[in-house]
């Protein structure tokens, strides 16, 4: 991928210069130690997440000249109804309630055969298959503790940034007044104007951001689970050889943390991407905005 220039948002060439970034080819991967924000980086997360604050901000202020250039009360009654309906489907609350509402898994489902879920679903499948494996004959502890910290640490922050760099595309494009009818339909019909409606849109892009919850949560529960397998060996383990003791203790003192350690990588790539429904609100306002003016 080529990197792309991310530009002022304060500069009148804006516009050209907010098209997201992908992985660059000219960084190098980060190493067996990197943290979460190391990774983060190294995906393009950053500059995705600074590409989608410029086009809420500049998608807000459109909205809010929008309104005060309206003459009657009733047609101001009618943006700000659509308004609040976007505000209410991406309240940031709704990305948490993933096991109170059985509708979810379905929804869920839906997304990933949407263009938005299929690129995030090739990280899955990638993720599954580079995972460290375990079984009972294995005895060297130390370094598999060390890859379940290293896979969870990269796969949820590439969930992460992946995420955020499909949601600053979209962005940039309403920003832009561009088509976003692709990013959720694999088939458009002819002849569609303006894109995608901004409440079903908003709909699939809470979907969107639960699916990548969900997803990120189940890296983070195979390298704990792993690691919990591998404290209750080396438990086992001292019982049957007392002169080892010493570092089987290690081993189960390694594998308590490095289930702390993932879930704080999982609590710091949630917040980003309840950062990011936060910010989508202008944006889809503006959409509808736009659907309304047509």
């Amino acid at each position: 991928y080529q990197r792309r220039v991310h530009g002022d948002p304060n500069s009148e060439n804006t516009k050209e210069n907010t098209e997201p970034s992908s992985p660059s080819k000219t960084k190098s991967m980060p190493g067996t130690n990197a943290s979460f924000e190391q990774f983060f980086d190294y995906f393009e997360g950053h500059n995705c997440m600074k590409t989608l604050e410029t086009c809420s901000t500049e998608c807000f202020q459109k909205v809010t000249q929008c309104l005060a250039n309206l003459n009657s009360s009733q047609e101001r009654e009618q943006y700000m109804e659509k308004y609040e309906n976007i505000q209410s489907i991406l309240d940031a609350s709704q990305l948490t309630q993933i096991g109170e509402d059985p509708t979810i898994a379905l929804r869920c489902e839906s997304i990933k055969q949407t263009p938005l879920g299929a690129q995030l679903m090739e990280i899955v499948e990638e993720s599954k298959q580079n995972a460290p494996k375990y079984d009972e004959s294995t005895t060297d502890f130390l370094p598999l503790l060390d890859s379940l910290v290293y896979h969870a640490t990269m796969y949820i922050s590439k969930v992460a940034s992946n995420t955020i760099l499909q949601l600053s595309q979209l962005s940039n494009n309403v920003n832009n007044d561009k088509e976003v009818i692709e990013y959720i339909d694999i088939n458009p019909s002819a002849g569609t104007t303006n894109g995608a409606k901004s409440i079903e849109l908003s709909e699939k892009l809470r979907d969107f951001m639960i699916l990548s919850l969900m997803e990120m949560s189940n890296v983070c529960s195979y390298s704990s689970s792993v690691a919990s397998k591998v404290g209750s060996q080396a438990r086992k383990q001292m019982k049957t050889s007392p002169g080892n003791s010493k570092d089987l203790e290690s081993v189960g003192s390694k594998a308590r943390a490095v289930k702390g350690e993932v879930y704080v990588v999982q609590g710091k790539a949630t917040t980003m991407i309840m950062d990011c429904c936060e910010k989508l609100v202008g944006v889809m306002k503006y959409l509808g905005h736009r659907e309304m003016t047509i």
